[in-house]
């Protein structure tokens, strides 16, 4: 029997996505929920994306899917048993070689900042290119990287995620969140004279109880608000 076929069985599927939003997620918990992230799909129908794919200057080399990735995108059974009838209506397998691109942003209320554009699709290598800032820090020969592993994407992000530039910005966010807070809370007490409570300041705000009080303890140690009440109960006024 000839042997046509000479494809692999452990080709590496790619997890860049998952990946990415790992990142976020933890982001998230290490920034108290101040910080954000987000993955953003771009159509290939919009201007979007045909302006990223023209920065990228050539469409990244595929692979051949596993047998059991074959399978799953095809709908091959394992007994090849197919009505010939409905080969037609099958989806083109190519679909899943196509290249998606992704925008990766991390952002507050008011600010967001792009972190890096992903070129990706199911199988390795795989394109990433990191804003300019990060690009001149991590001292890239490239704008773009080539990534040909999932292991290789973790470490990439890391180096990224770890960078000056990234944590500047996540910093400054903070901080800007934290002026917004504050000028929240004392435009919120100038309209109520007679004073509010932590609850009653967190309802209005829709923030937690903990947050509020952790703001309203940093106002009072800066000598902008006083507290009228008691321990048990607390009624905070604009010190004037």
């Amino acid at each position: 029997m000839s042997n046509y076929f000479n494809y692999r069985e452990s080709v590496e599927i790619n997890r860049a996505d998952e990946i990415i939003n790992e990142a976020i997620k933890e982001l998230k918990e290490k920034t108290d929920g101040q910080i954000n992230g987000r993955l953003k799909k771009y159509s290939s129908n919009s201007s979007t994306f045909r302006n990223l794919m023209s920065i990228a200057e050539k469409t990244i080399a595929m692979t051949s899917l596993t047998a059991r990735n074959i399978k799953k995108y095809s709908g091959l059974s394992d007994d090849n048993d197919i009505n010939e009838d409905s080969i037609d209506e099958k989806e083109d397998i190519n679909n899943a070689y196509m290249t998606e691109i992704f925008g990766f942003d991390i952002y507050s209320e008011k600010y967001k900042y792009r972190i890096l554009t992903l070129y990706n699709s199911i199988t390795f290598p795989i394109m990433v290119i990191p804003e300019e800032g990060i690009t001149k820090e991590l001292s890239l020969d490239e704008s773009r990287k080539e990534i040909s592993s999932n292991e290789e994407m973790k470490e990439f992000l890391k180096d990224i995620l770890s960078s000056k530039k990234v944590n500047n910005v996540i910093n400054q966010m903070r901080v800007l969140i934290n002026i917004d807070k504050e000028e929240n809370i004392l435009s919120i007490m100038k309209t109520h004279p007679e004073g509010l409570s932590v609850l009653d300041l967190a309802k209005e705000l829709k923030w937690s109880q903990r947050i509020t009080r952790d703001k309203i303890e940093e106002l009072s140690e800066k000598g902008k608000i006083k507290n009228l009440g008691n321990e048990k109960r607390q009624i905070w006024v604009l010190k004037m």
